[in-house]
């Protein structure tokens, strides 16, 4: 309860008002300045990025623009042709390790061999040239046999040369294989 007159009321509730509203509008107006001073200089860097952006952007759209898709296109096609020649070149092959063990198999402590090389003949065939040493003649005599013996090879052959020595005997032999364990078919 105030002791003031009703008019002299209203005027102080009028100035606390108008006080009020101009503490909070002033409030209000140094927050933002010093958020527009804070900000200020994240808006510029924010604004020269996103043209900085922009630009690279452009450049990128230019760029991708000037090339050329048929050359992509080309390179797609000639590494799909080398995989489909690789694939129907693999498809072709017969295995050759099933061979080479029937030749190792033949083998024995007596017998070293130096190399094998797999050569393709005239006719499609295949044969196996063979280079080694043997300790004794019976050795590698023993040993022809064996190969001889073998399902796969179709003959064996080994020149006289290869006999005229007693011992530790440099011996080349030649080995036909069967068109049917090994081929290459070159017309699939």
């Amino acid at each position: 309860m105030s002791l003031l007159p009703q008019i002299y009321q209203k005027e102080i509730r009028r100035e606390k008002i108008f006080r009020l509203c101009f503490l909070f509008f002033s409030f209000a107006s140094e927050v933002l300045l010093i958020g527009i001073i804070f900000m200020l200089p994240s808006y510029f860097s924010l604004i020269f990025s996103a043209n900085e952006v922009l630009r690279r952007w452009d450049a990128e759209k230019q760029a991708f623009e000037r090339q050329d898709i048929t050359s992509f296109e080309d390179t797609i096609t000639q590494i799909n042709r080398r995989a489909m020649l690789y694939t129907n070149n693999e498809n072709k092959r017969y295995h050759l390790a099933r061979l080479l063990v029937r030749v190792a198999e033949a083998d024995d402590k007596y017998i070293h061999l130096n190399s094998i090389n797999l050569q393709s003949e005239n006719d499609g065939s295949f044969k196996f040239a063979i280079r080694g040493t043997a300790t004794t003649r019976d050795a590698f005599i023993s040993y022809i046999q064996r190969l001889k013996d073998t399902p796969e090879f179709l003959s064996v052959y080994s020149p006289i040369s290869n006999l005229l020595r007693e011992s530790n005997i440099s011996f080349a032999i030649d080995i036909l294989i069967k068109q049917e364990s090994y081929y290459y078919a070159a017309n699939q």
